[in-house]
Formats: C-alpha cells, sequence, structure tokens
C-alpha cells in the first residue's frame, strides 16, 4: 500500500518573530499588573502599544483583576467629599434585599418605581444572591470585576489599535471618572453599555450596537438623557447639520436653549408625581455658579474649535452633541449640582476621549506618546491635591496605599 505523505507548513520568519513578540509583551502586561500599582502599569504599558501591539485579551483580564483588588480593598462608608458619601453602603443594601425577592416582584417593583429597580442591574445580582448565596463582600468584588472589565471593553470597541490609550485618558485626562467607578455603579454599568453601543454600531458596523444603546436606561434609568442626546446626534447628521458650520451653529444654539426648558418641564412633572427623591437631585450643594460658568467656558471652546477648525467623524460629534446638552443643563442651573454632576461625571471623559480622537485623527502620530504622558502627569496631580484634605477616592484606596507604585496584584494579597 502506497502512502502519500503530507507536508505541513511551516511557520515563516517573519510569523514566527510575531508570535515570539506578541508572547512577550503578554508576559510584559502580566508582569506589570503582578508588581506594579495598575495606574502605573496602565501608562507603561499604554506607552509600549503605542509602538507595539499589546494583546487586547491579556490586557483587559490582567488590568481587571488589578483594578478590582486596587478599589476592593479600601473604606467603605466614608464621606469623599463634602456632600458627597460612599454609594456602595446603599448598593450592598440593595443587595441583600434581593434575598427571597421573586422575579416576578422584580418586574413589579421597576413597573411601579423604575428609579432604583432597574432590571438589567438587578436581575444579574438577583441570580448571584439568591442562586449563589453570595456574601456582600462576594457582591462587591464581583462589581467592580464587571465595573473594570465592562470600561475597558467598550473602550476597545471604540477603537482596537489604540484602545490602551484611550484607557489612559479616560482614567488621568478628566479622572472624575474615578469618582463614578469607585461608588456610582448602576451609572458606570449603564454608561459603559451606552459606549460600548456607540462602538459597536458607529465603529464596528455592528446593527446590535443601537440595543445596547436602547436599553442601557434598563440599568440606569439617568441614560435615557444620553440616549435623547444620541437620538438628536442621529437627526442633526441625517440633515447633514454637521457638514454645513452654519446650520451646527444654529443647532448648538438650540441645545442650549431646549435642554433646559425641557428639563424645566421634567422636573414640574416629577414633582407633581411626587418622585421626591428624584427631586432631591436638583438641590444644590454648594456650586459657585460664576465658577460654573467658566468651567463650562474652559469645557466648551476648545471643544469648538476642534469642530470648526479640524476634521471630525461621528464618534465626536456625537461625543460633543452629549457633551453640550449636558454642559446645556449646568449653564441651565448652575446652583442645581445634585442633578448635572451625575451627568458631567461621565461626559467629561468622553470629552477627554473626544481631545485625543482630534489629536490623531488630524496630527502626527509622534504627538501621541507625548500626550499620553501629559495626561497622565495632570491625572496625578488631580488625583493627589485632595488627599492632603484627608478626601477624595484615592485617599481611600488600597487601604490608603494609591501613590505606592509598587502596590501591584501580588503585593495587595500579600502585605495588605
Amino acid at each position: 500500500m502506497a502512502y502519500t505523505a503530507v507536508t505541513v507548513p511551516a511557520l515563516s520568519s517573519a510569523e514566527g518573530r510575531a508570535s515570539t513578540t506578541t508572547a512577550a509583551l503578554s508576559i510584559i502586561c502580566v508582569l506589570l499588573y503582578l508588581l506594579v500599582n495598575p495606574f502605573l502599569a496602565t501608562f507603561l504599558v499604554a506607552i509600549i502599544g503605542v509602538y507595539r501591539r499589546v494583546p487586547a485579551s491579556v490586557f483587559i483580564l490582567s488590568a481587571s483583576i488589578s483594578f478590582t483588588l486596587f478599589f476592593y480593598f479600601r473604606d467603605y462608608g466614608v464621606r469623599w467629599y463634602y456632600n458627597s458619601s460612599d454609594d456602595v453602603v446603599n448598593y450592598v443594601a440593595l443587595y441583600q434585599e434581593l434575598l427571597d425577592t421573586t422575579l416576578a416582584d422584580l418586574v413589579r417593583n421597576f413597573i411601579e418605581a423604575p428609579n432604583g429597580n432597574e432590571l438589567l442591574w438587578e436581575l444579574p445580582w438577583w441570580v448571584l444572591m439568591n442562586v449563589f448565596d453570595a456574601s456582600e463582600f462576594t457582591f462587591i468584588f464581583v462589581h467592580y470585576f464587571v465595573i473594570f472589565s465592562s470600561v475597558f471593553l467598550a473602550l476597545y470597541l471604540l477603537s482596537k489599535r489604540h484602545f490602551l490609550s484611550l484607557v489612559v485618558v479616560y482614567l488621568f485626562l478628566m479622572p472624575i471618572s474615578i469618582d463614578s467607578i469607585s461608588h456610582i455603579w448602576r451609572q458606570q454599568l449603564a454608561f459603559s453599555m451606552f459606549v460600548a453601543g456607540v462602538g459597536l454600531y458607529h465603529v464596528r458596523g455592528y446593527k446590535v450596537g443601537r440595543w445596547f444603546i436602547a436599553l442601557s436606561p434598563l440599568m440606569h434609568l439617568s441614560l435615557l438623557f444620553f440616549v435623547a442626546g444620541y437620538l438628536t446626534f442621529r437627526v442633526i447628521r441625517w440633515s447633514g447639520g454637521f457638514n454645513n458650520k452654519l446650520k451646527f451653529s444654529i443647532v448648538l444654539m438650540l441645545i442650549m436653549i431646549i435642554v433646559p426648558m425641557l428639563s424645566s418641564i421634567a422636573v414640574r412633572y416629577l414633582d407633581a408625581i411626587g418622585l421626591d427623591r428624584i427631586m432631591s437631585y436638583f438641590e444644590a450643594f454648594g456650586a459657585d455658579p460664576k465658577r460654573v460658568y467658566i468651567l463650562l467656558g474652559v469645557f466648551m471652546l476648545p471643544m469648538l474649535a476642534c469642530f470648526y477648525l479640524l476634521r471630525s467623524d461621528d464618534t465626536n460629534n456625537l461625543i460633543m452633541i452629549l457633551c453640550f446638552s449636558v454642559f446645556s443643563l449646568a449653564a441651565a442651573i448652575p446652583a442645581a449640582n445634585g442633578i448635572y454632576d451625575r451627568l458631567l461625571m461621565f461626559v467629561l471623559p468622553l470629552l477627554a476621549i473626544y481631545f485625543y480622537r482630534a489629536l490623531m485623527r488630524n496630527f502626527s502620530p509622534r504627538w501621541e506618546a507625548p500626550f499620553l504622558v501629559a495626561s497622565v502627569v495632570e491625572g496625578l496631580v488631580r488625583m493627589y491635591l485632595p488627599t492632603q484634605d484627608n478626601s477624595g477616592p484615592m485617599y481611600f484606596l488600597a487601604f490608603g496605599h494609591a501613590f505606592d507604585p509598587f502596590m501591584g496584584f501580588l503585593k495587595m494579597l500579600v502585605v495588605l
């Protein structure tokens, strides 16, 4: 009997080198998160990513575990700032209330009082409590892991090539993102879901992204505001408003007028039906209107300059509409920071992404690394300053060792 030899093609030298490089970068990424503070590790991995492609799956898993431990090992029930207390205590209470609650109860509670009973948030934790009988410590740990995984995945969907840089920009350039990740859990998860939908649909071209956007209010009701902003963006794009500077200027003026008017109508309606919990967000907590207007000018003018003078795309146009919608609300009721603070802490990190994407779309790639360095320096200063007054999230993370450069995965598990 004759046998036919089967020839297995060998890997080319180029493919072999690429495989070796990928393995080496994966090992470097894992080691950094094992040994180094996750904020510092993220910056170093992103700098490497500017010049070499770091495997996304390795980064997301390593960074998610490291950041989860970093945030999990903190004090709870604290006051971050004046009139800003730790919401995790409330989440734990909500989690405990899920014990012996039926699925029918979840649906009925959502129908009767949707705010605080959103189904997409409660269903996973209902399973964790009633099926796995998990403790509150497991609930907190899993929550942080899901939050970081969702943030990183959403940014990956926005840019496969530059998502490591997007992570650095998201965390550092506008470090208010650390506040939301620390304890604004439902809204952070809902916003990550919204951003993932934008990435899936507008960047990757998958229609399922529209479902992510549409269903995000079922994770947190406040996302109705961002869904409305998204629909406004679709109308402007459909009418060609982004291609006509004069038309867009008129639309922008209308947004600055219409959003506050609609918000005023919504406030009166909510007050009329007795939703005291939501109405409490419209109370003032020491906001200085002049300072609010100055900050809004600092945010809006560079964004407008980028739009009118530089090339843009759908994603940046959407970010601009979302930002200006929130800015118009803050400008209309500058004293009622109880409501717009919870919106600003999500659009400001998007504003940072807007500037990074404008840079990469209009200027030489050589500016990427310096931009990341500047973002990290600026972010670290803003993170560190509140700790001098014993406040701010960074004062409490990793049991008070948030700025220890060697507070990596191993040290957190072995030393703390």
